[in-house]
């Protein structure tokens, strides 16, 4: 049996991906949340999470792991060998456009005032109730005011931020209906791969933890959600269950 070890950090996109890649492949893993401010001494390899070790062998990038993870379990189907360069073309996306413009959302970039230090208030009670030891006040304060110039500065300008953030996640929407090619799933598949696993969280992300609509637009998109979730009813435990709107509705 493999001694498999994820290293997390509670609604990171990156990580995100890794933890439906887990879930989908339904093996014993422990996640351990790292502590924001420790993480280059916690992690075994690597400046920043998501991190896999198996056995004692550690990969840090989720793309990456991804396909490790294919390798060590092919049964599971989610890198078919006939579909890996389309797949590969759809975790670009995810990764270059579909997380990039979350980000955005995530910190509120867009928003009016109020609303956007009530997003970053809430990540920060989610930085705090998932690390290790908690987080001081003083850090939550600062990761509020100066998020949006911290690491993710740059995914978000990687978005063209002259334009309305409800016109590009239409647009996305489009792309990602162009990448399902007519299938269920993405790059036609009949089943999940890990481009659906990676685009997963990052969609239902708004439902799941804040309630509201998933973050790209559209019954084709609602549909694929639906028909992800029929096909591995675990993954919305990608979310730490504290901060499901359920329980903890803004």
């Amino acid at each position: 049996m493999n001694n498999v070890q994820f290293y997390s950090f509670a609604l990171s996109p990156y990580a995100l991906k890794v933890h439906c890649y887990l879930l989908a492949l339904d093996i014993d893993f422990e996640t351990i949340f790292v502590d924001a401010m420790k993480m280059r001494k916690i992690l075994p390899v690597g400046k920043t999470v998501p991190v896999l070790t198996i056995n004692n062998e550690s990969r840090n990038e989720s793309s990456e792991i991804g396909l490790w993870l294919h390798e060590l379990y092919p049964e599971k189907h989610l890198a078919p060998p006939e579909l890996i360069t389309k797949i590969q073309i759809a975790e670009k996306w995810v990764n270059e456009q579909l997380i990039n413009l979350a980000f955005r959302d995530t910190v509120g970039f867009d928003d009016p005032i109020i609303r956007k230090y009530k997003k970053r208030l809430h990540l920060s009670k989610v930085l705090g109730e998932t690390s290790p030891d908690g987080v001081s006040i003083i850090f939550r304060l600062f990761h509020m005011i100066f998020l949006e110039k911290t690491f993710v500065r740059n995914n978000i300008a990687m978005t063209d931020t002259s334009r309305r953030l409800g016109d590009l996640r239409i647009e996305l929407a489009i792309e990602f209906r162009e990448l399902l090619e007519g299938g269920p799933f993405l790059c036609g598949s009949k089943s999940p791969t890990i481009a659906d696993l990676s685009a997963y969280p990052q969609i239902v992300k708004p439902k799941a933890i804040d309630g509201l609509d998933y973050f790209l637009p559209g019954d084709t998109v609602a549909t694929w959600v639906s028909n992800v979730e029929k096909a591995y009813p675990k993954l919305l435990d990608c979310f730490p269950e504290g901060i499901k709107y359920s329980q903890s509705p803004l």
